[in-house]
């Protein structure tokens, strides 16, 4: 699956990233990252600024900024959490949990693990950083769970740390998932990025945007 464009509009793009693409450059020249490859469906290289980001194994939709007198509105829309983002993960259902364990507010402090390469988050007591994601069970099957999740704040790997923490692992994550033998293999990491809701920067409307969860999120053997 390649990179889609679902909006462009004059100073801004809404994209739609494949899982396994990474949002910005890597150590790996030869790798390929997203607007090195937007530039290509486009056919021309625009000024494009990143103003958010999808870790590389999450799909979805992203927001390119185009012009650059545009940078500091975006910026600030975000930074002020005035761009609304919801997701659709499938989360691991172990034996010793049920669904509903699963609170409908997620509110932990979180912080690096120390030494940790590549970067992992933790959970912590004290100190760290608010994370704060609302939940919501959209389907209950026998091994897993489909859920909608509306993050409130932005840490890194907040939805995927969150959930793991509560023995709700995301079904694919190799980084933060608990490897249990009831819970279905998935070839990829469960979580999609499925709308985007922000102020228009002409001051009038709003930007509202929507991707559908690719096909492997509706696969028979993952609902078994």
């Amino acid at each position: 699956m390649d990179v889609r464009i679902l909006l462009q509009e004059e100073g801004f793009l809404v994209v739609d990233k494949p899982a396994g693409l990474p949002s910005q450059a890597t150590p790996d020249p030869s790798r390929r990252h997203l607007i090195p490859a937007v530039h290509a469906l486009l056919g021309e290289t625009l000024p494009l600024t990143l103003v958010h980001r999808l870790d590389a194994d999450t799909s979805g939709l992203l927001v390119l900024c185009a012009d650059p007198s545009l940078n500091g509105w975006f910026t600030d829309l975000f930074r002020e959490r005035r761009a609304h983002k919801t997701y659709r993960a499938m989360v691991g259902l172990p034996p010793c949990v049920s669904a509903q364990d699963l609170p409908e507010m997620m509110d932990d402090h979180l912080a690096p693990v120390p030494g940790s390469k590549p970067k992992k988050m933790q959970v912590v007591r004290a100190g760290g950083q608010r994370a704060h994601t609302s939940v919501r069970v959209l389907e209950h099957w026998p091994r897993c769970l489909t859920l909608h999740l509306e993050p409130r704040t932005g840490r890194t790997h907040q939805l995927r740390v969150q959930l793991a923490s509560r023995n709700y692992p995301i079904l694919g994550d190799r980084l933060y998932g608990q490897r249990e033998r009831s819970a279905p293999f998935a070839p990829r990491l469960m979580l999609h990025a499925e709308r985007l809701r922000f102020p228009h920067p002409s001051g009038t409307g709003e930007v509202d945007v929507m991707s559908a969860a690719p096909e492997v999120f509706l696969a028979d053997y993952l609902r078994a």
